[in-house]
C-alpha cells in the first residue's frame, strides 16, 4: 500500500476516500498504526457530501463513496468529496482509492486532480484495476502532477 517514505512525511489528520467500505476501514487502521490520525470530519464536510449520498447515508471518514456514486455517478461524486475535504480546515491530507476499469469510475481525473492540488494538502493515490487502463489513469495524475500512485 504506502511505503514508509511515502508517510514518514505526511503529518495531521487524514481523509480517506475509497469506493470500497472495507478498503477504507483497512486504509484507516493502517493510517493510525502508521502514528497517523483519520480526520474527523466537520459538520460543513458532511452538510457538503449529503447532496451526492443517499438519505440514508451516513457520512463518517473512511468516507465510502460507492453509495454515493450509485446515486449520482461517479464524476459528481468523487468532484464534490474532494472539493469537501480540501475545503475541510481539519483535513490536512487526502488518502484517495481508485480503482481503474469501472463503468461508474471511468471518467478524466484531471480536474479531480487540479483541484487537489490548488488545495496544497498532500494527496497518496491508491491505484488498481486493469493494467492498462491504471497505466492512463497514473500517466494523467502520478507523471503530469507528481502525485504518488
Amino acid at each position: 500500500m504506502l511505503s514508509s517514505a511515502m508517510y514518514s512525511t505526511l503529518s495531521g489528520r487524514i481523509a480517506v476516500l475509497t469506493y470500497s467500505g472495507g478498503a477504507g476501514i483497512v486504509s484507516a487502521d493502517f493510517i493510525e498504526k502508521s502514528g497517523l490520525k483519520v480526520a474527523e470530519l466537520s459538520s460543513e464536510t458532511r452538510q457538503s457530501l449529503k447532496t451526492v449520498f443517499p438519505d440514508w447515508m451516513l457520512i463518517s471518514n473512511p468516507i465510502d463513496l460507492w453509495p454515493a456514486v450509485e446515486k449520482s455517478g461517479g464524476e459528481k461524486t468523487y468532484r464534490a468529496a474532494i472539493e469537501a475535504v480540501c475545503a475541510d480546515p481539519g483535513v490536512d491530507a487526502i488518502f484517495l482509492h481508485l480503482f481503474a476499469g469501472g463503468f461508474a469510475l471511468n471518467f478524466d481525473l484531471s480536474l479531480v486532480a487540479d483541484r487537489v492540488k490548488s488545495s496544497g494538502k498532500p494527496v497518496i493515490v491508491w491505484l488498481i484495476g486493469e493494467q492498462n487502463i491504471r497505466h492512463r489513469y497514473s500517466g494523467g495524475l502520478g507523471e503530469n502532477r507528481r502525485y504518488p500512485v
